[in-house]
Protein backbone atom coordinates (compact mmCIF):
# COMPACT_ATOMS: atom_id res chain seq x y z
CA UNK A 1 0.00 0.00 0.00
CA UNK A 2 0.97 3.65 -0.17
CA UNK A 3 0.27 6.46 2.30
CA UNK A 4 0.01 10.38 2.26
CA UNK A 5 1.90 12.96 3.55
CA UNK A 6 1.21 16.85 4.11
CA UNK A 7 5.86 17.06 4.23
CA UNK A 8 8.55 15.33 2.48
CA UNK A 9 11.16 14.30 5.22
CA UNK A 10 14.26 16.56 5.39
CA UNK A 11 17.74 14.96 2.92
CA UNK A 12 20.09 13.16 5.25
CA UNK A 13 23.53 13.08 5.40
CA UNK A 14 25.12 16.09 3.28
CA UNK A 15 22.89 19.36 2.32
CA UNK A 16 23.90 22.45 -0.01
CA UNK A 17 23.46 26.15 0.52
CA UNK A 18 20.57 27.59 -2.34
CA UNK A 19 22.85 30.01 -4.11
CA UNK A 20 19.91 31.86 -5.52
CA UNK A 21 18.33 32.30 -1.98
CA UNK A 22 21.93 33.46 -0.56
CA UNK A 23 22.48 35.91 -3.52
CA UNK A 24 19.41 37.19 -2.53
CA UNK A 25 20.15 37.72 1.57
CA UNK A 26 23.21 39.10 0.29
CA UNK A 27 21.86 41.67 -2.28
CA UNK A 28 19.41 42.78 0.60
CA UNK A 29 22.30 42.95 2.79
CA UNK A 30 24.12 45.27 0.73
CA UNK A 31 20.92 47.31 0.19
CA UNK A 32 20.98 47.37 4.12
CA UNK A 33 24.29 48.47 5.07
CA UNK A 34 25.00 48.11 8.76
CA UNK A 35 21.53 46.07 9.42
CA UNK A 36 21.53 42.93 11.03
CA UNK A 37 19.04 40.47 8.57
CA UNK A 38 17.13 37.88 10.51
CA UNK A 39 16.67 35.04 8.01
CA UNK A 40 15.82 30.86 9.22
CA UNK A 41 18.29 28.27 8.33
CA UNK A 42 15.37 26.61 6.10
CA UNK A 43 15.68 29.38 3.77
CA UNK A 44 19.31 29.42 2.46
CA UNK A 45 18.61 25.25 3.08
CA UNK A 46 15.41 24.27 2.11
CA UNK A 47 16.32 20.69 1.86
CA UNK A 48 16.43 20.21 5.59
CA UNK A 49 12.74 21.91 6.35
CA UNK A 50 11.21 19.80 8.44
CA UNK A 51 14.35 18.97 10.88
CA UNK A 52 14.60 18.17 14.01
CA UNK A 53 15.36 21.39 16.55
CA UNK A 54 18.84 20.29 17.38
CA UNK A 55 19.67 19.43 13.62
CA UNK A 56 18.62 22.58 12.49
CA UNK A 57 20.90 24.52 15.15
CA UNK A 58 23.55 22.97 14.18
CA UNK A 59 23.64 23.90 10.88
CA UNK A 60 22.95 27.24 11.49
CA UNK A 61 26.28 27.56 13.85
CA UNK A 62 27.99 25.53 11.44
CA UNK A 63 26.93 28.11 8.35
CA UNK A 64 27.90 30.87 10.79
CA UNK A 65 31.00 29.65 11.36
CA UNK A 66 31.61 29.38 7.38
CA UNK A 67 30.64 32.66 6.62
CA UNK A 68 32.64 34.22 9.41
CA UNK A 69 35.87 32.18 7.98
CA UNK A 70 35.00 33.09 4.84
CA UNK A 71 33.80 29.93 3.05
CA UNK A 72 30.57 30.73 1.65
CA UNK A 73 29.87 31.92 -1.18
CA UNK A 74 28.59 35.05 -2.26
CA UNK A 75 29.58 35.86 1.33
CA UNK A 76 32.63 35.68 1.01
CA UNK A 77 33.11 38.42 -1.51
CA UNK A 78 32.24 41.30 0.93
CA UNK A 79 33.15 41.64 5.03
CA UNK A 80 30.28 39.78 5.96
CA UNK A 81 29.32 38.99 10.03
CA UNK A 82 27.26 36.49 10.65
CA UNK A 83 25.60 35.24 14.63
CA UNK A 84 23.72 32.02 15.29
CA UNK A 85 20.92 32.44 17.54
CA UNK A 86 18.50 29.10 17.61
CA UNK A 87 17.73 27.83 14.12
CA UNK A 88 17.88 31.33 12.72
CA UNK A 89 20.85 33.04 11.38
CA UNK A 90 21.52 37.08 11.17
CA UNK A 91 24.05 38.12 9.05
CA UNK A 92 25.21 41.66 7.79
CA UNK A 93 27.58 43.12 5.57
CA UNK A 94 29.48 45.79 6.73
CA UNK A 95 29.92 48.28 3.47
CA UNK A 96 31.36 51.72 2.81
CA UNK A 97 29.29 54.01 0.74
CA UNK A 98 32.00 54.11 -1.75
CA UNK A 99 32.32 50.52 -1.98
CA UNK A 100 28.75 51.06 -2.40
CA UNK A 101 28.77 53.51 -5.31
CA UNK A 102 31.14 50.67 -6.55
CA UNK A 103 28.62 48.22 -6.76
CA UNK A 104 26.47 49.86 -8.19
CA UNK A 105 28.60 51.04 -11.62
Amino acid sequence: MFEFTDNVPPIQGRTSIDPRRAEEVADACIDNPGEWARVPITYLYPDIEGADEKKLVTKCRNLAGNIRTDRVAPFNQYKTEARARGTDIYLRIVITQRQRRELAE
